[in-house]
Formats: C-alpha cells, sequence, structure tokens
C-alpha cells in the first residue's frame, strides 16, 4: 500500500504564504530543514501504544491498544512524505487545534466562568486570547513569529501561576 498525496493537497503545502509560515516557524522551521516530523509522531505515539502493554492486560487494554496503533499508523503515513510536507502539514494541524482550544477555553473557561463568577475566568480568558492563532498571520509581522511565541510562552507563565493560586486548577 502506498501513499500518496494529490495534486491539489501538494499545492496547497507548497504555496509561497505556507512555506514561509512554516519555515518562519519557532519548532516547525527546524524540523522542515533537519529532523521529519513524523519519527517525533512515531515516538509519541509508540510510547503511547506501549504504555497499554506495560500494565495489566485486558480486554479494554488490548483494545485500547488497537485504537492507539491507528495513531502510530499515521506517523508512519507521515514519514512518507518529504520532510518539508511534514512540517507544514504538521503546522497546520497544530494551528487548528491550538485555534480549536483556544476558543473553546475562551467559551467556557472565560465566557461561562464570568457568568458563574468563578476567580479564575480572567486567567483563562488572558491565556485563551494569547495562544489564538492571529498575529502570527500578519504579513509583516511573519517573520518574527518567533518572537511571537516566546513572549506567548513568557505572558503564559504567570498567567497560569495566578490561575493555579485560585485553587480551581488541579494536575495530577
Amino acid at each position: 500500500m502506498t501513499f500518496q498525496l494529490n495534486k491539489y493537497m501538494i499545492e496547497m503545502l507548497e504555496s509561497p504564504w505556507l512555506r514561509r509560515q512554516v519555515e518562519t516557524h519557532l519548532i516547525f522551521g527546524p524540523l522542515s530543514r533537519s529532523l521529519s516530523f513524523g519519527w517525533i509522531l512515531l515516538f509519541i505515539f509508540g510510547t503511547y501504544f506501549l504504555t497499554t502493554f506495560l500494565g495489566h492486560l485486558s480486554a479494554v487494554d488490548i483494545a485500547e491498544g488497537i485504537t492507539r496503533l491507528f495513531f502510530v499508523l499515521i506517523a508512519l503515513f507521515f514519514l512518507k512524505m518529504p520532510r518539508y510536507h511534514q512540517a507544514a502539514l504538521g503546522w497546520c494541524i497544530i494551528k487548528s487545534v491550538l485555534a480549536l482550544v483556544s476558543f473553546i477555553m475562551l467559551i467556557v473557561g472565560g465566557l461561562i466562568g464570568f457568568l458563574r463568577g468563578q476567580p479564575d475566568a480572567t486567567h483563562l480568558t488572558l491565556l485563551s486570547l494569547i495562544w489564538f492563532p492571529s498575529l502570527e498571520f500578519i504579513p509583516k509581522l511573519v517573520e518574527n513569529q518567533k518572537f511571537i511565541t516566546m513572549a506567548r510562552i513568557v505572558l503564559s507563565i504567570p498567567i497560569a501561576y495566578f490561575g493555579y493560586l485560585t485553587g480551581n486548577w488541579f494536575w495530577g
């Protein structure tokens, strides 16, 4: 079984706008030049798959392992593409997921949190606005998106810390 991208997907991945976005990105830029994104996915999904079999084996664990194997196969499909196409597709997926998570966090954590009077609503609203994909799409700021990402990380640390201090966030 061979995996080939159709010509429309290749045209989309080869567009100058997307190439500029990917190559100037903090993470996907180096990935497009030196390391295959598929190997990173294979490591993550492979570890995720193997953790199923480290515990007790039951029918449920085997069923979970089979569903996790699906993601390993996705990583293998990524490895059949050129490095840049892997990085570009990964960039598109990450930006889409980030937009969706930020939007949900803005609505659920921010808007509903404000309506319920929760003390962490401000922190969740700020985090969702900071991480919502926006500034990096402005043509004049594309070359500086590495700094935008680093500024997002630096701003997120104190906001997450103060959000944690409200007592509504639990890790573990």
